[in-house]
């Protein structure tokens, strides 16, 4: 699972905290406008962000990244 709440919107991208759980979202992840694999730019203090459940993320939230409409909550569960 992944758990994402809005950072900042950049020009082509948004930063998210991130986490595996909603109790720790202290992870970072960088969502492209672009249909463009996510960066984990930081794994959060407990649990682990894995690439394949983040992309998913991105996949979910398609139609809406690719408008630049970044979400103040994202997430994807199994």
């Amino acid at each position: 699972m992944v758990y994402c709440n809005l950072k900042e919107i950049k020009e082509t991208s948004a930063i998210y905290y991130a986490g595996s759980n909603v109790s720790d979202i202290s992870g970072e992840v960088e969502f492209f406008k672009e249909m463009k694999n996510p960066t984990i730019i930081k794994q959060p203090d407990s649990g682990k962000l894995y690439q394949s459940l983040v992309c998913k993320v991105a996949v979910k939230y398609k139609n809406k990244f690719l408008k630049g409409e970044f979400p103040e909550k994202v997430s994807y569960e199994i």
